[in-house]
């Protein structure tokens, strides 16, 4: 037998107390059931003390791979005090071939579901799948309801994406399934969405202080200004009604912001982030922005030609200005 079919049939071990010897551990797997056919505890080349873990050897990797999800946190017999399995496929202990591994998120699980029902369930199905976790609430014990599993195939986990989603027979809830984003790419996209709020505030800022601005100093011509609004029937926008809603904008933008900034950091694996809460999303406007933008310039023309007439002493003296 090659050393790549031996390292492919172990399991790490971790967690290991000074007295768990090899024959103990050998012997804790077989009162569970488990046949594992040799145990090598791992010593500090240094000093000859155990280094705190082992790898247990399998007949076959499918065999491994079952006792691994059969007693993953449960009590070790003959653990004083008690102490649970900690146990994981030597392949994915920083051994060459971590890359190859093809994730899935699988959610609305029932409390009652575990990792061997879980295993078990896809197994039958996809030779490739190496490992099903259940994510636990480490304060209760109970099942957040969600879980990761691993496929060695990318075949495999793209069929399982495909057919499983929805499937009616674990638990009782149909299953949900999409392909589990790394906390790098999430980091990422969460970092992004913020850059992209900020952005937009200070778009929205940008221009509602460029607005109070043009505002103050077109002020004193109010008579004008008043008149404009009255006669402008397309217009359905106020000053006042557009300061509010531009507001409203800004103050939803930096609340958004503030919200992604406030989230706890994202576990090793967890679930995509929950999507931006509605009253959080920003809406292009674009129709009373492009009016007001119109009603300036026009304004700006206007103001321009009633100067250059003044200017000038051209106007005849029947015309009456009503702001002179």
């Amino acid at each position: 037998m090659s050393n790549t079919a031996i390292w492919h049939c172990q399991l790490w071990m971790g967690g290991l107390e000074p007295y768990m010897t090899e024959t103990f551990v050998k012997g804790a797997f077989e009162k569970l059931g488990e046949a594992p056919m040799g145990v090598k505890i791992m010593r500090n080349k240094f000093t000859g003390e155990p280094a705190g873990y082992c790898f247990v050897h399998f007949k076959t990797d499918e065999i491994a791979l079952d006792a691994m999800h059969k007693l993953n946190g449960k009590v070790i017999p003959g653990s004083n005090p008690p102490v649970r399995f900690k146990l994981n496929h030597a392949s994915t202990t920083g051994k060459p071939g971590n890359d190859s591994d093809f994730s899935l998120w699988i959610g609305d699980l029932s409390p009652e579901v575990d990792d061997y029902q879980l295993y078990r369930l896809l197994a039958s199905r996809y030779h490739s799948l190496r490992t099903a976790k259940v994510v636990m609430d480490p304060s209760t014990g109970v099942s957040k309801g969600y879980a990761f599993v691993k496929f060695s195939n990318e075949e495999d986990q793209k069929a399982c994406l495909i057919d499983m989603n929805g499937y009616k027979g674990l638990g009782n809830k149909p299953l949900k399934i999409s392909n589990a984003v790394p906390k790098s790419k999430q980091a990422a996209a969460a970092a992004a969405a913020e850059e992209s709020l900020n952005e937009k505030a200070h778009a929205y800022l940008e221009y509602w202080q460029n607005y109070n601005q043009w505002n103050s100093q077109y002020g004193s011509n109010s008579a004008y200004y008043d008149h404009y609004n009255q006669s402008n029937t397309t217009s359905t926008y106020t000053t006042s009604q557009y300061d509010q809603q531009t507001a409203a904008a800004v103050a939803a933008a930096a609340a958004a912001a503030k919200a992604i900034e406030s989230q706890p950091p994202l576990p090793a694996e967890a679930p995509p982030p929950a999507p931006i809460p509605e009253e959080f999303q920003l809406v292009e406007h674009n129709i009373p922005v492009d009016i007001d933008e119109l009603n300036y310039h026009t304004c700006q023309k206007d103001n321009q030609m009633w100067d250059a007439l003044l200017e000038s002493k051209w106007l005849p003296s029947e015309v009456c200005v009503p702001y002179l």
